[in-house]
């Protein structure tokens, strides 16, 4: 059991190395240049000029907007959860199993990610029962429809990326298949999952069309 345990210590080891970013002089000066007046700038401008605590206050003790602001929040805990949930089984199918039209799905599934808000919007209204067109129900499956094919990629791309001694060891040494996934392929499978989880949950919250479309004026 040690020696399997030093086997995934040394690949985590590897995993989690990186090479140090070299000192490239006044080349770095254009891309740092530039990023800072295309990204930092505009951020720090408009946080400067939006900062008012009299205006934050009247927006924080507005009923109607925290409201809102709560609706945004655990609808898109609720759709990140159903993304990740649905995507990782599908990303596991995909990582590891060869079979035919592997490859045009990987490709599909990045088509929802691309389509336009309106278009989605407009299928969902058609599509759904009447009692259910509008409201948190069409917002939420809408979100899924849009994330899950990237978070698919996303962790499947990781996945592929994990030596697949390592869970082999863990069995071998007496360690059932959940214990191993659990304990060896689950830590190393924790950053694609957790960072695509947080871009997803960005995305749900502050999605404007979808909840427009989908939800009405007053969501």
């Amino acid at each position: 059991m040690d020696k399997g345990r030093a086997l995934i210590r040394r690949r985590r080891a590897l995993h989690h190395a990186a090479p140090r970013l070299p000192f490239i002089g006044a080349l770095g000066v254009v891309p740092i240049g530039a990023l800072a007046l295309l990204f930092v700038w505009p951020i720090a401008h408009v946080a400067v000029r939006a900062w008012n605590r009299h205006a934050i206050g009247d927006v924080l003790g507005d009923g109607r907007i925290r409201q809102i602001a709560w609706f945004s929040f655990w609808q898109a805990s609720l759709s990140t959860t159903l993304v990740v949930l649905i995507a990782v089984p599908i990303a596991s199918i995909v990582a590891h199993y060869d079979f035919r039209g592997r490859r045009l799905l990987r490709a599909l599934l990045i088509v929802p990610f691309t389509m336009p808000t309106v278009v989605v919007g407009a299928a969902f209204l058609a599509l759904l029962p009447s009692a259910h067109r509008q409201g948190a129900l069409a917002i939420v499956l809408a979100h899924v429809f849009f994330n899950v094919g990237i978070t698919v990629r996303t962790i499947a791309n990781a996945w592929e990326a994990i030596d697949p001694s390592l869970g082999e060891a863990a069995r071998t040494l007496g360690a059932s298949p959940q214990r191993a996934w659990w304990t060896v392929v689950r830590p190393l499978l924790h950053p694609a999952i957790a960072g695509t989880a947080g871009l997803v949950f960005a995305l749900c919250f502050t999605s404007f069309g979808v909840v427009l479309l989908l939800g009405g004026p007053r969501r």
